[in-house]
């Protein structure tokens, strides 16, 4: 084993799959350390700085999602990429509704699988290890909402998938339509609020290559599906409205609702930046097969 091989935090409950997976990644030369049951995951992470966490999410277990969300909204750890195990294949699909997981495998799994799910998440960080950073200051009020907005993305993307599945084309195709949609808007709400917390303008957002790249793929994904790619600006619309939503709810119609107003605005302003970049593309592929653009009013 080199000592600049990637650390693994091991967080796992069940004794011999915690044996067990400690031994399959130890045998592809990364550094583990396995988090003591009785430790707080959290802390422990903070005192180890890993490279990539493994993340056993047990069925009835809510502290096990509780662990994901306090690593996505830490100030450092949410960069670190985590990747999930469970027994359980709801757990698994859902998983990937948090912009910080990057990987899961369902138990039981082969000894290749999980090195080679862990080898993928470090090299497909989280969108808050990729964007830059903070150049001064960032408003109180904007970095509180980012905040709780980082905490409850897992469910807000979830949330905007059911809304997605109840409407046409989506509640005939769901199914088929729903691998990317999993991986697509996660990004998309991480990258919203990573750069709320930074302040970043929304033209350095799109600037971003990872940005730009997962817009690219949504897209492409889309008009293979046959929905379009006007799809994703829909999509898009649907998330910021319950981003939106959940910050209504967390307001409510107490003195903070100018304030609310102002923080949609901010959203607002990122989102519409980010239907640019996909406006952008579809002209750019339209061009290619010379004919004219349709227009995106009313998706």
């Amino acid at each position: 084993m080199h000592f600049d091989s990637p650390r693994v935090l091991l967080i796992e409950y069940e004794p011999n799959l915690r044996e067990l997976e400690a031994l399959i990644l130890r045998e592809a030369s990364y550094r583990v350390v396995v988090a003591s049951p009785t430790v707080d995951p959290v802390r422990e992470a903070e005192r180890l700085s890993p490279d990539v966490v493994l993340v056993d999410v047990r069925p009835r277990e809510p502290r096990d999602w509780l662990t994901i969300d306090w690593l996505r909204a830490h100030p450092v750890l949410r960069s670190v990429p985590v990747v999930v195990v469970s027994a359980a294949e709801r757990i698994v699909a859902q998983a990937h509704a948090a912009p910080n997981v990057r990987g899961s495998l369902h138990l039981p799994f082969d000894v290749g699988a999980l090195q080679h799910a862990v080898a993928l998440a470090l090299s497909d960080p989280p969108i808050a290890a990729l964007l830059p950073p903070a150049t001064g200051p960032v408003p109180r009020e904007v970095a509180q909402t980012a905040d709780a907005l980082l905490k409850e993305a897992r469910s807000i993307v979830l949330r905007t998938l059911e809304r997605l599945r109840r409407s046409e084309p989506y509640a005939d195709h769901f199914s088929e339509l729903s691998a990317a949609l999993i991986d697509d808007l996660p990004a998309v709400l991480g990258a919203i609020v990573n750069a709320m917390q930074r302040d970043l303008p929304p033209a350095t957002l799109t600037a971003v290559p990872a940005v730009a790249q997962a817009i690219a793929r949504h897209v492409e994904s889309r008009d293979r599906q046959g929905v379009g790619g006007l799809g994703a600006i829909r999509e898009y619309r649907v998330l910021h409205d319950e981003m939106v939503a959940f910050l209504r709810q967390q307001i409510g119609k107490d003195a903070r609702a100018a304030e609310g107003s102002e923080i949609d605005r901010v959203i607002e302003r990122y989102v519409t930046a980010l239907v640019q970049v996909v406006v952008e593309q579809l002209d750019g592929q339209i061009a290619g097969r010379g004919r004219e653009s349709p227009d995106p009013i009313g998706v």
